[in-house]
């Protein structure tokens, strides 16, 4: 979390139990503060400028005025604060006291008169701001620093260079408006050349005048030619530096350079030097632990966005961070106890967390100390880490964090968290699912093919990290290991949701809630097959769901699963009641599969006039209906992909098609290639009396259909498997009788006289 600049200092940072009785004293200014930290400082490198990060536990204001530093012999220094958020997070640069180690940053509390601080007078360094982006003409220097003036602040600090190819302070992509301000020192008399490079416009400023420029939107230059920089006449010491800069997109860069004298062809301008603004000046020290009025000796803790792992089709990634506990050696010996704002909890001095999606938590670390716990808690922000073309890391897998998430309590998770960790097991199951096609289409490709591989650029270190744990041998997979590797991330997704609804969970919203039924109940019904789970799900969240619609979807896929299913009429009637109060019966998905549902219900229970209506209504209420041919086309794709499903035993894939085919074309049960294929998949599935139920309400509904000697044949097979013979013969009788041109009849006869 500390940002450390390459240039600044390395100092000592001393820290003993004494900094409690150091911090008896909060008054300064005026007035009295609530919290204290200690800065000690090398008297060695004597720095100008000393900047420092830190959580400030709720103490300071928004806008930053109820600070004050104080030196060892109670002078006040002159300070700034640079960065107040987001969430707890605070920056301060102060100057140093004449002969001072030893400061006290006092915060919290009312803010002191502003006339009784000293000002601040420092020159050393080039401090960067960054504001929010405010429209202005991009063309015009002065509309362009109106704009920044008038801006919302965003972060400050103190930095070596004028180059960002991203907001430095802030994790955040988007626009936003930037200025470098500092004293230029020049070495000697002469002349100067200057050039820009940026996305989108710069200024760059000397003495108050523009040197050079690149107004307006556009990409930055490649290369730096000899007309693209401006000569000036510059005297030796120092002169106002500054740069503006707008990036007015989401992607950004920029940069300045110079050479002393006038450019040629071989010139290679240079970034301006941190010597040129004795950045060496100012030092970054981290604070000792808090104290306060009530507790002289508090834990502390920083953090670290380590990396993040995006999932699919989805705008919130999981963003992982580190946590190092600061706290003084005084709790050295006691028990350690995080909470990370998200219900969960963890007892490592340095723990590495996985936030389901980025956000604003409130931080709470525990320290024990003999029979007392002390605690603070800060409110961090953590945003996913932007990734630039100069980022040198290796960003994590989702590998790297499914052991941190598998153990998460489920009870503890809101239902947006719950819905993130929903889809990063999901996304898992697909994962193994690609590696299996993507060895297989490996093993079918030339050896030459095979053998063919791509160097990696030199100067990208990530690729080549990546690139070669690709390259290593992965272990064979085989069917039967990821199948049961997919089982059972998409099980641990179920058990989650199932945890969640129960009573006592922190589960709650009408949106989140619905949202997660519609996408956990496809993977219950379809890829598990479990649809009694499917139903318990689906109920429960139907109790916990406030909003009339959104209860009445869940009361009729629950309704489907009962009469479909679970072949429990009784059941599935009295849901769709429920259901049929909150769906409007003007067209729309919703009423259309209400009306479906009702024809799957009366044809099960043999109702043929009953079902015929309510599936022609079903059609009727659509919200659009293509062209007949294209109808057509989509009906072919349809069953083209239900029988392949079928035939190579992907039970998931062919109740998905099939669900899809019912909803789409809900009239296309009277005809039999649906009901024909959907009995197909619950006998592959060995769910005999469902395949049963639905040849033979098919017939109920339609007689005349051309597959009703098939669905017959099929009932009777499947009242076979369930070991009732009399059922079976009494249906292949049906058949003869009124099928009896059927081509199965030869072989319903051999088969009826080998049963008797």
């Amino acid at each position: 979390m500390i940002l450390r600049q390459a240039a600044c200092f390395c100092l000592s940072v001393f820290l003993s139990a004494t900094a409690a009785s150091a911090a008896e004293s909060f008054r300064a200014a005026g007035v009295e503060f609530n919290a204290a930290r200690e800065v000690t400082v090398s008297a060695e490198s004597a720095p100008s400028v000393v900047a420092v990060e830190f959580l400030h536990h709720g103490e300071i204001s928004a806008d930053g005025r109820n600070v004050a530093v104080l030196a060892a012999n109670h002078e006040l220094a002159p300070f700034r604060v640079l960065q107040v958020g987001p969430g707890d997070f605070c920056r301060i640069a102060f100057q140093r006291v004449k002969r001072q180690t030893r400061y006290q940053i006092l915060y919290g509390g009312d803010p002191p008169e502003r006339d009784k601080l000293p000002a601040w007078t420092n020159k050393d360094g080039l401090l960067l701001e960054t504001r929010r982006y405010v429209p202005c003409n991009l063309r015009r220097f002065e509309s362009v620093r109106a704009a920044f003036e008038s801006a919302e602040p965003l972060a400050a600090g103190y930095v070596d260079t004028v180059q960002h190819a991203t907001n430095p302070f802030r994790p955040e992509c988007g626009p936003f408006m930037s200025r470098y301000h500092g004293r230029l020192h020049v070495p000697r008399d002469g002349e100067y050349t200057f050039w820009t490079s940026s996305q989108d416009c710069s200024f760059l400023l000397i003495d108050g005048r523009v040197v050079v420029d690149a107004p307006g939107r556009h990409w930055p230059i490649p290369r730096a030619r000899p007309g693209s920089g401006r000569t000036v006449q510059l005297s030796s010491g120092l002169h106002d530096f500054d740069y503006y800069h707008v990036a007015a997109g989401r992607a950004t860069m920029m940069v300045a350079a110079w050479i002393a004298g006038r450019p040629d062809n071989k010139t290679r301008p240079m970034l301006l030097p941190p010597e040129a603004f004795r950045a060496g000046a100012i030092a970054q020290v981290a604070p000792g632990p808090p104290s306060t009025h009530k507790t002289r000796l508090l834990p502390d803790f920083d953090f670290t966005v380590t990396g993040d792992v995006p999932l699919p089709d989805n705008p919130s990634p999981l963003v992982g961070a580190t946590f190092k506990d600061r706290s003084s050696q005084t709790f050295a010996h006691g028990g350690v106890q995080w909470d990370f704002g998200d219900g969960q909890t963890g007892d490592e001095p340095r723990p590495t967390h996985v936030f389901l999606k980025p956000g604003l938590y409130q931080v709470t670390l525990s320290r024990r100390h003999g029979s007392q716990t002390t605690s603070i808690t800060n409110r961090i922000e953590i945003e996913r880490p932007v990734r630039t073309w100069a980022s040198r890391d290796v960003p994590p897998t989702l590998d790297d964090y499914l052991p941190v998430l598998k153990t998460y309590d489920p009870k503890t998770l809101d239902a947006a968290s719950l819905g993130q960790l929903v889809e990063t097991y999901l996304w898992k199951t697909d994962q193994i699912s690609l590696a299996l096609e993507k060895q297989q289409a490996a093993g079918s490709k030339p050896a030459a093919e095979k053998s063919r591989v791509s160097a990696p650029r030199r100067r990208d270190r990530s690729r080549t990290i990546r690139a070669r744990r690709e390259s290593k041998p992965e272990p064979p997979i085989d069917a039967a290991s990821t199948a049961a590797a997919m089982r059972q991330y998409r099980q641990l997704a179920v058990d989650v949701v199932r945890v969640a609804l129960t009573d006592g969970t922190a589960a709650k919203g009408d949106g989140p809630l619905h949202k997660l039924m519609q996408t956990i109940t496809p993977v219950a019904r379809f890829d598990l097959g479990d649809s009694q789970a499917t139903m318990r799900l689906v109920e429960a969240a139907a109790g916990r769901i406030a909003n009339p619609k959104q209860r009445a979807e869940c009361q009729l896929l629950a309704a489907d699963v009962a009469v479909n299913d679970l072949l429990d009429t009784a059941r599935g009637r009295a849901l769709l009641e429920a259901a049929q109060k909150s769906i409007a019966s003007r067209p729309s998905p919703a009423a259309s599969r209400l009306q479906r549902v009702w024809g799957d219900y009366y044809a099960i229970v043999s109702d043929g006039a009953a079902a015929r209506r309510a599936y022609a209504d079903a059609e009727r209420l659509l919200p659009s209906r293509p062209a007949i041919n294209e109808q057509t086309a989509r009906r072919g794709a349809r069953s083209r992909s239900t029988e392949q499903f079928l035939r190579a035993s992907q039970w998931p894939r062919a109740a998905r098609e099939l669900d899809q085919w019912q909803n789409e074309f809900p009239a296309d049960k009277l005809n039999g290639t649906l009901a024909l294929l959907q009995a197909r998949y619950w006998s592959g599935r060995e769910k005999y009396a469902q395949a049963a139920a639905l040849a033979e309400g098919l017939v109920a509904v339609n007689p005349d259909s051309p597959y009703a000697d098939q669905l017959l044949y099929l009932a009777a097979r499947c009242e076979s498997k369930q070991g009732r013979p009399s059922r079976a013969v009494a249906l292949l009788n049906q058949l003869l009788k009124d099928y009896p041109g059927s081509p199965l009849a030869p072989e319903v006869k051999r088969r009826l006289n080998h049963d008797e």
